[in-house]
This record gives structure tokens, C-alpha cells and sequence, in this order.
């Protein structure tokens, strides 16, 4: 049991560190896109905003779960691939449930931010609410600001690490 608290915390630890990287380079690369077109930082903005506060949220519920269920934490994967982006299982009445949702049910922080993130994401992981012209703003921004990421100098590490496995790094 100790063991497995050891290993999964190095999961967690290389997760986070992850997921800071990443918010890093988003928040960064905005910046200097702030710099060199103001229109599409503050189109782009919102969106960054709404990734750094989701990567926190996943930090935060990766550590839950180690404790919750950890085995719906992917400690065989990925480092990008700790938590699921979904796990659904079925009900007793037959509808389509998310396993991690279900787990986190009695957690206030956790509902708390389901809700508060959940209109940012309809936006913009769906696009929903968004006028033809404000989609391809948009779109047109974020193609912006993954071109100021991958020329961060982080980003290199990032992806790398992205893909690096659990077992590689945490033995």
C-alpha cells in the first residue's frame, strides 16, 4: 500500500508539473502575442484563461482520485493521459455516466468548478454560442497562439513529455 502511494505521488508530482508547464507556455506565448496583435490576445484571452483554471482543476482532481478510486487515474500511461478526459460507464437506468464525476460527486471545490468552467467550455471546446464571424476570430487567434507556444522554449520539453510514459520516469 505505502508502495503504491509512493509511486502514484510520483505520477502526481510529474502530472502537475506537467500541467504547470503547460499554463507557463500558454500564459507566456499570450503575452507575446498580447505584443504583436492585441485583437487576438484579447480574442484568445477568455480561452487561456479558462485552460490555466481547467489545468488547475485537473491537478486538484488527480489528487482526489489518488485517494477516492485510483484506478481511474491512468498510472500505466502517459504523463498528458493521468486523468481521463472521460470514463463513462452505465447506470442501473441505463444512462451514460462519467466515472469521475461520480467520484468527485461530494466534493464542493470540484462541483463548484464543473460549473463555473462548464460555459467556457461549450464555447470554446464546442463552439457553442459563437456567431460564424466570432468562430473564425477565434479559431484564427488560437492557430495564432499555438504558433507563439510551439516557438516557446519550452515547448519542446512540454511535448516530449506529453508522451513520455510513467514507467520511464517513475520506478
Amino acid at each position: 500500500m505505502f508502495s503504491n502511494f509512493l509511486h502514484a505521488s510520483c505520477e502526481l508530482l510529474e502530472y502537475e508539473k506537467y500541467l504547470n508547464t503547460q499554463s507557463v507556455v500558454m500564459m507566456e506565448s499570450a503575452l507575446a502575442l498580447a505584443e504583436d496583435d492585441k485583437e487576438s490576445f484579447l480574442t484568445v484571452r477568455p480561452f487561456v484563461k479558462y485552460q490555466v483554471r481547467r489545468n488547475k482543476l485537473s491537478a486538484y482532481v488527480a489528487r482526489e482520485l489518488s485517494t477516492l478510486d485510483p484506478a481511474l487515474l491512468n498510472l500505466d500511461g502517459n504523463v498528458a493521459k493521468l486523468l481521463p478526459s472521460f470514463q463513462l460507464k452505465v447506470d442501473a437506468e441505463g444512462q451514460l455516466e462519467d466515472k469521475v464525476d461520480n467520484a468527485m460527486a461530494d466534493n464542493a471545490y470540484y462541483i463548484a468548478e464543473r460549473r463555473a468552467l462548464a460555459p467556457a467550455e461549450g464555447r470554446y471546446l464546442f463552439n457553442r454560442g459563437m456567431s460564424d464571424m466570432e468562430r473564425s476570430r477565434f479559431w484564427t487567434a488560437r492557430k495564432l497562439l499555438n504558433d507563439y507556444m510551439t516557438d516557446h522554449h519550452m515547448f519542446p520539453s512540454l511535448k516530449s513529455t506529453s508522451s513520455t510514459a510513467f514507467a520511464s520516469i517513475c520506478n
